[in-house]
Order: C-alpha cells, then structure tokens, then sequence
C-alpha cells in the first residue's frame, strides 16, 4: 500500500482518476466528494473538499474532453466548497 486516504466518514461508492494520474476524487456515502492531489514522493492532501450535499455522493467522473459546448464556464465557486 503506498498511502492510506482516512478521511471520509462513511462508505466510498466511486472512485476517478484524472487523465494526469495526479488527482483521484473520491466520493462517499458521507455526504461528500473529496479531491486528492497527488505530487511524487510526497503524502497526498486534500486539494477540495465538496460537502454540503443532500445525501449521498454516488459518483464521480474525470474527462479531458473540451466543453460540449465554447459559450459554457465553469462556475468560480460552488457552496460547500472548500480547498486547502
């Protein structure tokens, strides 16, 4: 085992890889989803965790595709976000 992520309080239902392999989200049946950042020979931290949610998060998705659509933003900021 190269590291252990503990800090979900409930069951993990998904996990998903970036195409970089340098974060891993994780959701959970605690409410939550976590994103990991992973850097080479460091411990990996918690670079967002999204909480708040009515219950729980089943799953969780990565792509590198573009937008579907060029006129679509992502939001800057989501309630129950929060990054370290």
């Amino acid at each position: 085992m190269l590291h252990r992520l503990t800090n979900h309080t409930d069951l993990v239902t998904s996990v998903a890889f970036d195409a970089g392999g340098k974060r891993l989200g994780i959701a959970s049946s605690d409410h939550a989803a976590r994103i990991w950042q992973f850097e080479e020979n460091t411990e990996p931290v918690t670079a967002f965790m999204l909480t708040g949610h009515a219950g729980p998060v089943l799953a969780i998705a990565s792509s590198v595709a573009p937008p579907l659509w060029p006129s679509v933003r992502r939001l800057p900021r989501c309630t129950g976000l929060t990054t370290r």
